[in-house]
């Protein structure tokens, strides 16, 4: 080791390797191949789970996704028409709520905004769409 200096706790050798030691009967062997799990694979299993699509993408999904009990509430003129109940009872209630929560009124005016401005770009959207598909384009 007298060759040896330590810098910041690490050594450094100032020569390199001195001799090779051959062992002629050697006692210990490697393990059996079949006992032995590939590290490659192991490791790309432990990734996959941290950071694959069925690990973190799957739970941000479910996080963020809502439940729906009633699927029938996806097709295209059933959620039209409960898009247009809740317009109107949105519509109701800032109405309603004039005089007694004015604070509150402002929040649903606002959800009515944005609910006729929806309602105008699928308006629009049918309009384009329409224009588009039936004119055999």
């Amino acid at each position: 080791m007298a060759d040896a200096n330590r810098i910041n706790g690490k050594l450094f050798f100032q020569r390199g390797i001195d001799a090779v030691l051959v062992q002629t009967n050697a006692t210990q062997s490697l393990p059996d191949q079949s006992r032995l799990a590939p590290a490659d694979r192991a490791e790309g299993q432990m990734l996959e789970r941290l950071l694959g699509r069925s690990g973190l993408d799957a739970l941000l999904d479910k996080l963020v996704s809502p439940d729906i009990v009633d699927r029938n509430i996806l097709l295209p003129g059933r959620f039209r028409e409960l898009l247009d109940e809740a317009h109107a009872v949105v519509r109701s209630n800032a109405s309603d709520l004039v005089s007694k929560d004015p604070e509150s009124a402002k929040i649903l005016a606002r959800a009515d905004r944005l609910l006729n401005q929806m309602e105008q770009l699928d308006n629009l959207l049918g309009m384009y769409s329409r224009s588009l598909y039936g004119s055999g384009l």
